[in-house]
């Protein structure tokens, strides 16, 4: 019996990088009535442009999808010196389509966001941060670098990724200097105490 396979999808970034230039990608409702396409790759600009779905022109996310990496092949190809071939569009087009499909069902053991902590903050008190791990148990950091369970019943929120880690170290950061440089207690999740910053290997 087969093996049925999943379609994961690809995800339109907002912008990324390429040797140092930023090329920001952009929804323009406007694309397919004024040029009668559904992307394209402005490299002076440094800028993709890609016709989002609408009512009065559905476009199916597997085709968006396609259309964003034909235009990031583009953008490749131009950027590394390959203007020939990036002039090729038959060439582009196969290889965008090769690599959504392989970007769009390729399986992994694990999915990266189940190996990442998640952050939360208490509604009532913001400036408790807490630490949900690989686990599944929610966290609250205490003094000497460890963690206890945390047990309280009030309502959390949960912050992004890149929010949570950044308040993390921040929170370490200060800690740190209050008990080994200034000496006195630091204010950790609502009570005075002295911490020293944790490794997420403890997590």
């Amino acid at each position: 019996m087969s093996e049925v396979v999943t379609l994961h999808g690809v995800r339109v970034s907002k912008r990324f990088m390429i040797f140092g230039r930023v090329i920001e990608v952009v929804m323009n409702p406007q694309l397919c009535s004024k040029e009668d396409y559904v992307g394209v790759a402005m490299h002076r600009q440094n800028r993709i442009e890609l016709q989002p779905s609408t009512e009065s022109n559905p476009v199916p996310s597997s085709k968006l999808e396609q259309t964003y990496l034909h235009e990031v092949v583009h953008i490749l190809l131009r950027s590394i010196g390959y203007n020939k071939i990036c002039d090729d569009e038959q060439f582009v087009d196969l290889f965008a389509h090769a690599l959504h499909q392989f970007l769009s069902t390729a399986e992994y053991d694990e999915e990266p966001s189940e190996l990442l902590p998640t952050f939360y903050e208490e509604v009532s008190d913001p400036h408790r941060l807490l630490i949900r791990n690989v686990e599944g148990k929610l966290l609250l950091p205490v003094e000497d670098g460890a963690f206890q369970d945390y047990k309280d019943t009030g309502e959390i929120r949960k912050l992004s990724f890149w929010e949570g880690l950044f308040r993390y170290y921040n929170m370490a950061v200060r800690c740190y200097i209050a008990t080994n440089i200034l000496s006195q207690p630091a204010n950790i999740g609502g009570s005075a105490t002295t911490y020293t910053p944790p490794s997420f290997n403890t997590v």
